[in-house]
């Protein structure tokens, strides 16, 4: 009897552990990643921006740039991206190949 009472709050403590760690997990991802702008119905969030900045980082030293800039420019790039989308979908040059 001693046994399985001592087995049980093992596997209680485990079970509070795990739901615990759950909560903390889950209020860092909610606090961390927040939407910046929407084109279209899409969201743009703060790990979108963060990728932004190692993109930029990447083909450049662009470690100059203040975060407007950054966001000007990924929000100027997604508005071409969705006008290139748009219009690649109104053509179709299928017919005029032939």
């Amino acid at each position: 009897m001693k046994n399985s009472k001592l087995i049980n709050l093992k596997a209680f403590t485990y079970l509070l552990v795990i739901i615990f760690s759950i909560f903390i997990t889950k209020n860092l991802n909610s606090i961390e990643n927040k939407i910046i702008f929407k084109i279209n119905g899409k969201a743009y969030t703060t790990l979108d921006y963060e990728m932004r900045v190692r993109y930029l980082d990447f083909v450049g030293s662009n470690r100059d740039l203040d975060e407007q800039t950054i966001i000007d420019d990924f929000i100027s790039a997604n508005i071409f991206y969705q006008y290139f989308i748009n219009n690649k979908m109104q053509n179709n040059y299928s017919n005029k190949i032939d």
